[in-house]
């Protein structure tokens, strides 16, 4: 198997600058059911932090970002699966609605 190709990570922050100044994440389309909850839940080592821009994106569209509260995702799958299956729960009942999962 061939080693990762580390040296693409460079590009995060050139993405991410292209990605601020596009027309898309200036003015999204109107949300298809808004209001609703969209919970955000990071990768493995990851944290609530490089959601940003994508809960920025789905506000403007008219839903309700939810962070998932992952200071660092290592824990152990069960008892995270439990916190995040109350904040769900909570997203839920803030809007009275259902709600959607993106993960990462």
């Amino acid at each position: 198997m061939p080693a990762p190709q580390i040296w693409r990570e460079l590009r995060a922050g050139p993405e991410l600058a292209e990605l601020l100044r596009s027309r898309t994440f200036r003015s999204p389309a109107r949300a298809a059911d808004p209001g609703l909850a969209v919970m955000l839940i990071t990768g493995v080592y990851g944290t609530d932090g490089p959601m940003r821009p994508m809960a920025t994106w789905l506000r403007r569209m008219g839903y309700a970002p939810k962070r998932a509260g992952i200071a660092w995702n290592v824990d152990c799958s069960e008892r995270e699966m439990g916190r995040l299956e109350l904040r769900l729960k909570r997203a839920v009942e803030s809007t009275g609605r259902r709600a959607a999962i993106v993960g990462w």
